[in-house]
């Protein structure tokens, strides 16, 4: 594929669905964006943008860009809570992209929303009339969740964070639950197992103070999560905050369609890693269950997350480890967890 010098121009500022769009049109530099392109691309617009977050002013970066060929190409950066911005891309003339034919005004959506978390975004510079592309950097200083380094944590480090682990080698997955996701495979809407978790929650938590030794006693302290999901549901991502406890994390679920599974990952403030390998399990009769290996405090245990009691306003999530082969089990933090009453209609729970 060759790259060259193009046209940019800055249409500016405009508003769709009260959401504030910034825009920029890149042209060949023998052949501007023809009007029924331009056209075509701002009606099917408002099906890239999202909802948004209450908390997040609603605010958009758009990109319209003619290619070479007969390939139009219609990119929406949006901010949708905190510091994520979500990227959806459509694309019009691109058989090869599954474009209904090579008229580069009917666009369709790329399916499968793109995710930075505060990192690198594309923006195009201009020298006279001439479009290059440069490098900027979101305002916080977060890596990209693409970018973030790799690391292998331990279960005492999960145990005081909710952290995830390896499934037993050999040990049989449970089998793929049949039509769980319809909606993905029919090409209709989909309700991910995590769309009852969207939104801001307050959590009480219960934490083991100390575990392995039989004890019983608790350290209870608050926490605030905000929760969304993108690819359609078949994924999910949280921030959790610990006000008492000077931390916070955040969770990083994605559901695998070939095997049935989802699996977590967790992030935790102190270490900044996200920590590998991750829990993995599944949701049957609305209770979801995941398991990994890990070893803590120097013995090797057997990682359990159950989430379950999930209503619209609430839910519950447990950890617990086995150090017996899951003969036996000991529950060492528990959450229990409420909606905010923010006005929004909540997802309805996991079916």
């Amino acid at each position: 594929m060759a790259f060259g010098d193009k046209e940019l121009s800055v249409p500016g500022v405009s508003t769709l669905a009260g959401r504030q769009l910034k825009r920029y049109h890149i042209d060949q530099p023998d052949r501007r964006i023809e009007p029924e392109v331009e056209k075509a691309a701002y009606a099917f617009l408002p099906r890239l943008l999202p909802t948004g977050d209450p908390t997040t002013p609603p605010a958009s970066w758009v990109v319209l860009h003619r290619g070479a060929d007969t390939g139009a190409y219609l990119l929406a950066y949006s901010w949708v809570w905190d510091n994520v911005v979500e990227v959806r891309i459509a694309a019009a003339g691109q058989p090869a992209l599954d474009c209904p034919d090579d008229d580069p005004a009917h666009f369709t959506e790329l399916r499968g929303p793109g995710w930075a978390a505060s990192g690198s975004w594309a923006c195009w510079s201009t020298s006279g009339r001439t479009a290059r592309t440069t490098t900027r950097r979101t305002s916080r200083s977060c890596a990209a969740l693409g970018g973030l380094r790799l690391g292998v944590g331990r279960a005492g480090a999960r145990a005081g964070g909710l952290g995830p682990a390896r499934p037993h080698a050999g040990r049989a997955r449970p089998r793929r639950l049949p039509d769980r996701h319809p909606g993905r495979r029919g090409g209709g809407t989909l309700m991910g197992d995590f769309d009852f978790l969207v939104g801001t929650w307050d959590v009480v938590n219960r934490r083991l103070v100390e575990r392995h030794v039989g004890s019983d006693t608790w350290d209870e302290f608050p926490g605030v999560t905000v929760a969304r999901t993108f690819f359609d549901g078949a994924g999910s991502f949280d921030e959790i905050t610990f006000p008492t406890k000077g931390f916070s994390g955040a969770t990083v679920r994605t559901f695998d369609p070939a095997t049935g599974d989802w699996s977590i990952y967790w992030m935790n403030s102190r270490r900044g890693v996200l920590e590998q390998p991750p829990m993995v399990g599944r949701f049957v009769d609305g209770v979801g269950s995941f398991y990994a290996d890990d070893t803590d405090e120097g013995r090797p245990v057997r990682c359990r997350f159950i989430w379950s009691r999930i209503t619209p306003t609430s839910c519950r999530w447990e950890q617990a480890f086995s150090t017996d082969d899951e003969r036996t089990w000991e529950t060492n933090w528990t959450m229990d967890i409420t909606r905010r009453s923010t006005g929004e209609a909540p997802a309805r729970p996991v079916s």
